[in-house]
């Protein structure tokens, strides 16, 4: 695939560093579900299928040298939490490179973790939440100038690796929503009139080593990717 993204701008910002991202599964949490569960709608099904394959579709191929040793499976869910429709509907897609001779892993979990999970060691590991609400964040940190993007920083490196975040959609940094952290926290501001089976954001996070990560950004579709807001 061919290099379809910016080469990122840098400026030092002192506001901004990495966040941690609570992320989505392909399928709910059963604990996360307080109702209990159901069969989703066929527009959820439809929603997070093609949504999923959209992402799919915008992520570079594998460097050179490299394989994808996980990914999440595109496919509908095949559960529902029971009031999920209150708010936009989230899931994550991830995808993981290792160099070829490394062994392949097993696929993306079902369960939701606590937070993106940290690349192993040697990997590189794209990770998409859809619809992500808030992302907490210490400072300081690195902006990055990424046409297309309304947030996207990096964080301060730790030894040869480093982790990027591209937030889209509608985002502010000290908002003025109570529960929120002052100046420590990016919330998603999300349109209550639009269907729960809608993008609203999209929060992406990229790590590795720091010239693959670099890499990985530069070959990203964001075009595709900011097209799905609103889809």
């Amino acid at each position: 695939m061919e290099n379809r993204g910016p080469v990122l701008g840098r400026r030092v910002f002192a506001s901004f560093v990495v966040f941690v991202a609570l992320v989505g599964s392909v399928s709910p949490a059963r604990a996360e579900c307080s109702r209990g569960t159901r069969p989703p709608t066929i527009a959820e099904k439809n929603f997070q299928f093609n949504t999923l394959k959209a992402l799919k579709a915008a992520m570079p191929s594998a460097p050179d040298g490299w394989r994808v040793v996980e990914e999440t499976d595109v496919r509908p869910p095949r559960l529902a939490c029971i009031g999920q429709e209150r708010q936009p509907l989230w899931f994550e897609y991830r995808v993981r490179f290792a160099p070829a001779a490394g062994a392949p892993r097993a696929g993306a979990p079902d369960a939701r973790p606590a937070a993106f999970p940290a690349a192993e060691a040697g990997d590189a590991q794209i990770s998409i939440v859809v619809n992500a609400r808030r992302q907490p964040f210490n400072p300081p940190a690195e902006a990055l100038d990424v046409p297309g993007v309304t947030l996207a920083f990096r964080a301060a490196s730790t030894g040869a690796t480093s982790s990027v975040q591209l937030l889209f959609g509608d985002w502010s940094i000290g908002t003025d929503d109570d529960s929120a952290a002052p100046g420590r926290e990016a919330l998603a501001h999300f349109v209550v009139d639009v269907p729960y089976t809608k993008v609203q954001s999209l929060a992406v996070q990229i790590e590795g080593d720091n010239p693959r990560v670099d890499a990985l950004v530069a070959r990203l579709n964001l075009a595709a990717l900011g097209a799905l807001l609103n889809r």
